[in-house]
Protein backbone atom coordinates (compact mmCIF):
# COMPACT_ATOMS: atom_id res chain seq x y z
CA UNK A 1 0.00 0.00 0.00
CA UNK A 2 2.64 2.40 1.10
CA UNK A 3 4.21 2.27 -3.20
CA UNK A 4 0.59 4.26 -3.68
CA UNK A 5 1.97 6.87 -1.70
CA UNK A 6 5.18 6.61 -3.57
CA UNK A 7 3.69 7.07 -6.66
CA UNK A 8 1.33 9.87 -6.13
CA UNK A 9 3.80 12.27 -5.40
CA UNK A 10 6.32 10.74 -7.77
CA UNK A 11 4.62 11.13 -10.95
CA UNK A 12 2.56 13.90 -12.34
CA UNK A 13 -1.18 13.37 -12.79
CA UNK A 14 -1.06 12.56 -16.64
CA UNK A 15 0.53 9.67 -15.77
CA UNK A 16 0.30 8.76 -12.05
CA UNK A 17 -2.55 6.04 -13.12
CA UNK A 18 -0.56 3.88 -14.83
CA UNK A 19 2.15 4.62 -12.21
CA UNK A 20 -0.43 3.63 -9.12
CA UNK A 21 -2.01 0.96 -11.20
CA UNK A 22 0.97 -1.00 -12.36
CA UNK A 23 3.13 -0.59 -9.04
CA UNK A 24 -0.37 -1.83 -7.22
CA UNK A 25 -1.01 -4.95 -9.83
CA UNK A 26 2.49 -5.75 -9.01
CA UNK A 27 2.15 -6.09 -5.76
CA UNK A 28 -1.00 -8.36 -6.05
CA UNK A 29 0.93 -10.42 -8.66
CA UNK A 30 2.23 -12.01 -5.59
CA UNK A 31 -1.19 -13.13 -4.38
CA UNK A 32 -1.23 -15.00 -7.85
CA UNK A 33 2.67 -15.91 -7.73
CA UNK A 34 1.66 -17.62 -4.08
CA UNK A 35 -1.36 -19.68 -5.03
CA UNK A 36 0.64 -20.91 -7.87
CA UNK A 37 3.81 -21.49 -6.26
CA UNK A 38 3.07 -22.52 -2.38
CA UNK A 39 1.39 -26.38 -2.94
CA UNK A 40 4.57 -27.18 -4.87
CA UNK A 41 6.54 -26.00 -2.14
CA UNK A 42 3.88 -27.97 -0.06
CA UNK A 43 4.49 -30.98 -2.21
CA UNK A 44 8.27 -30.40 -1.69
CA UNK A 45 7.97 -30.53 2.22
CA UNK A 46 6.12 -33.43 2.27
CA UNK A 47 8.57 -35.20 0.63
CA UNK A 48 11.17 -35.05 3.52
CA UNK A 49 8.28 -34.40 6.69
CA UNK A 50 5.07 -35.83 7.63
CA UNK A 51 1.94 -34.24 6.15
CA UNK A 52 0.64 -32.91 9.20
CA UNK A 53 3.72 -31.06 9.97
CA UNK A 54 4.38 -30.09 6.57
CA UNK A 55 1.43 -27.64 6.11
CA UNK A 56 2.61 -25.86 9.54
CA UNK A 57 6.11 -25.87 8.23
CA UNK A 58 5.67 -24.32 4.80
CA UNK A 59 4.55 -20.67 5.94
CA UNK A 60 7.70 -19.74 6.93
CA UNK A 61 9.15 -19.62 3.44
CA UNK A 62 7.10 -16.44 2.91
CA UNK A 63 7.06 -14.90 6.28
CA UNK A 64 10.63 -15.14 6.34
CA UNK A 65 10.68 -13.35 2.64
CA UNK A 66 8.35 -10.63 3.60
CA UNK A 67 10.93 -10.10 6.49
CA UNK A 68 13.61 -9.71 4.64
CA UNK A 69 11.80 -7.03 2.15
CA UNK A 70 10.86 -5.43 5.37
CA UNK A 71 14.28 -4.76 6.34
CA UNK A 72 15.67 -3.89 3.02
CA UNK A 73 12.77 -1.39 2.65
CA UNK A 74 13.22 0.34 5.99
CA UNK A 75 17.35 0.45 5.62
CA UNK A 76 16.84 1.49 1.89
CA UNK A 77 14.44 3.73 1.17
CA UNK A 78 13.23 7.11 1.75
CA UNK A 79 9.93 8.74 2.52
CA UNK A 80 9.40 11.33 -0.67
CA UNK A 81 11.52 11.45 -3.79
CA UNK A 82 13.19 14.65 -1.78
CA UNK A 83 14.42 12.55 1.51
CA UNK A 84 13.46 11.05 4.62
CA UNK A 85 10.87 12.98 6.73
CA UNK A 86 13.31 13.48 9.42
CA UNK A 87 16.01 15.05 7.43
CA UNK A 88 13.72 17.40 5.75
CA UNK A 89 12.48 18.59 8.92
CA UNK A 90 15.67 19.15 10.29
CA UNK A 91 16.83 21.11 7.27
CA UNK A 92 13.44 22.95 7.68
CA UNK A 93 12.47 22.27 4.29
CA UNK A 94 9.45 20.54 4.88
CA UNK A 95 7.06 21.86 7.84
CA UNK A 96 5.52 18.78 10.32
CA UNK A 97 2.42 18.42 9.92
CA UNK A 98 -0.27 16.85 12.55
CA UNK A 99 -1.39 13.53 10.43
CA UNK A 100 -4.18 13.23 12.62
CA UNK A 101 -5.47 16.53 11.76
CA UNK A 102 -5.06 15.71 8.25
CA UNK A 103 -7.21 12.45 8.40
CA UNK A 104 -9.80 14.44 9.80
CA UNK A 105 -10.03 17.11 7.40
CA UNK A 106 -9.81 14.47 4.63
CA UNK A 107 -12.63 12.33 6.36
CA UNK A 108 -14.77 15.36 5.94
CA UNK A 109 -15.41 14.99 2.51
CA UNK A 110 -17.89 12.60 1.64
CA UNK A 111 -16.25 11.13 -1.48
CA UNK A 112 -13.22 10.08 0.06
CA UNK A 113 -16.04 7.73 1.62
CA UNK A 114 -17.96 6.80 -1.29
CA UNK A 115 -14.54 5.48 -2.42
CA UNK A 116 -13.98 3.89 0.60
CA UNK A 117 -16.72 1.69 0.54
CA UNK A 118 -16.22 1.11 -3.28
CA UNK A 119 -12.08 -0.06 -2.80
CA UNK A 120 -13.35 -2.22 0.01
CA UNK A 121 -15.54 -3.89 -1.72
CA UNK A 122 -13.44 -4.28 -4.79
CA UNK A 123 -9.98 -5.07 -2.45
CA UNK A 124 -11.74 -7.30 -0.68
CA UNK A 125 -13.32 -8.99 -3.38
CA UNK A 126 -10.04 -9.54 -4.54
CA UNK A 127 -8.89 -10.88 -0.82
CA UNK A 128 -11.30 -13.23 -0.74
CA UNK A 129 -10.71 -14.72 -4.32
CA UNK A 130 -6.84 -14.87 -3.50
CA UNK A 131 -7.18 -16.72 0.11
CA UNK A 132 -10.63 -19.07 -1.25
CA UNK A 133 -9.88 -19.81 -4.74
CA UNK A 134 -7.72 -22.73 -4.76
CA UNK A 135 -10.12 -24.34 -2.51
CA UNK A 136 -13.09 -23.58 -4.30
CA UNK A 137 -11.48 -25.15 -7.78
CA UNK A 138 -10.62 -28.16 -5.65
CA UNK A 139 -14.33 -28.65 -4.23
CA UNK A 140 -16.48 -27.23 -6.88
CA UNK A 141 -14.71 -28.59 -10.35
CA UNK A 142 -12.87 -31.52 -8.35
CA UNK A 143 -9.13 -30.91 -9.96
CA UNK A 144 -6.27 -31.77 -7.80
CA UNK A 145 -4.84 -29.81 -5.26
CA UNK A 146 -1.67 -28.77 -7.59
CA UNK A 147 -3.76 -28.04 -10.23
CA UNK A 148 -6.17 -25.86 -8.60
CA UNK A 149 -3.61 -23.84 -7.00
CA UNK A 150 -2.08 -22.97 -10.59
CA UNK A 151 -5.53 -22.43 -12.13
CA UNK A 152 -6.06 -19.77 -9.01
CA UNK A 153 -2.61 -18.05 -9.34
CA UNK A 154 -4.27 -17.14 -12.57
CA UNK A 155 -6.43 -14.58 -11.20
CA UNK A 156 -3.54 -12.60 -9.73
CA UNK A 157 -1.19 -13.37 -12.53
CA UNK A 158 -3.35 -11.27 -14.60
CA UNK A 159 -2.39 -8.03 -12.67
CA UNK A 160 1.10 -8.53 -14.47
CA UNK A 161 -0.36 -6.42 -16.58
CA UNK A 162 -4.53 -5.81 -16.61
CA UNK A 163 -4.52 -3.60 -13.88
CA UNK A 164 -1.48 -1.62 -15.79
CA UNK A 165 -3.86 -1.32 -18.53
CA UNK A 166 -6.66 0.01 -16.81
CA UNK A 167 -3.80 2.46 -15.20
CA UNK A 168 -3.28 3.56 -18.66
CA UNK A 169 -7.19 4.07 -20.11
CA UNK A 170 -7.93 6.13 -17.24
CA UNK A 171 -4.57 8.51 -17.72
CA UNK A 172 -5.91 8.27 -21.20
CA UNK A 173 -9.74 9.24 -20.45
CA UNK A 174 -8.49 12.30 -17.93
CA UNK A 175 -6.66 14.04 -20.90
CA UNK A 176 -9.65 13.67 -22.94
CA UNK A 177 -12.28 14.19 -20.24
CA UNK A 178 -10.79 15.29 -17.32
CA UNK A 179 -11.02 14.09 -14.10
CA UNK A 180 -14.76 12.74 -14.54
CA UNK A 181 -13.05 10.41 -17.48
CA UNK A 182 -11.36 8.58 -14.96
CA UNK A 183 -14.93 8.13 -12.86
CA UNK A 184 -16.55 6.64 -15.79
CA UNK A 185 -13.80 3.84 -16.08
CA UNK A 186 -13.70 3.25 -12.77
CA UNK A 187 -17.26 2.84 -13.05
CA UNK A 188 -17.19 0.66 -16.04
CA UNK A 189 -14.53 -1.63 -14.89
CA UNK A 190 -15.99 -2.03 -11.60
CA UNK A 191 -19.52 -3.38 -13.05
CA UNK A 192 -17.75 -5.50 -15.68
CA UNK A 193 -15.96 -7.06 -12.64
CA UNK A 194 -19.30 -7.76 -10.69
CA UNK A 195 -20.97 -9.02 -13.86
CA UNK A 196 -18.42 -11.67 -14.36
CA UNK A 197 -18.15 -12.30 -10.96
CA UNK A 198 -21.65 -13.96 -11.27
CA UNK A 199 -20.67 -15.46 -14.39
CA UNK A 200 -18.17 -17.31 -12.49
CA UNK A 201 -20.56 -18.22 -9.89
CA UNK A 202 -22.89 -20.04 -12.43
CA UNK A 203 -20.66 -22.11 -14.13
CA UNK A 204 -21.49 -25.61 -13.61
CA UNK A 205 -19.00 -27.99 -12.15
CA UNK A 206 -18.46 -30.23 -15.30
CA UNK A 207 -17.45 -26.66 -17.43
CA UNK A 208 -14.29 -26.05 -15.66
CA UNK A 209 -12.84 -24.99 -18.90
CA UNK A 210 -15.21 -22.22 -19.12
CA UNK A 211 -14.69 -21.73 -15.39
CA UNK A 212 -11.16 -20.77 -16.34
CA UNK A 213 -11.97 -18.61 -18.72
CA UNK A 214 -14.66 -16.21 -17.18
CA UNK A 215 -11.94 -16.37 -14.41
CA UNK A 216 -9.24 -14.71 -16.74
CA UNK A 217 -11.79 -12.36 -18.08
CA UNK A 218 -12.56 -11.61 -14.17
Amino acid sequence: VITQFWTSVMFSKNVVGTANATSAGWGNLGGGAANAIMPLLLLAFETSIPQDTAWRVVPIVPAATLIVVAIGLYLFSDDVPQGTYKELYASGEREKQNGLKMFAEAAKDYRVWILFLVYGGCFGTELVMNGQLATYIKDYFGASREVAGLTASLFGLMNLFARSVGGIVSDLANVKFGHRGRHWVFFTVQFLVGVTMICFSLVPPSQFGVGVFVLICF
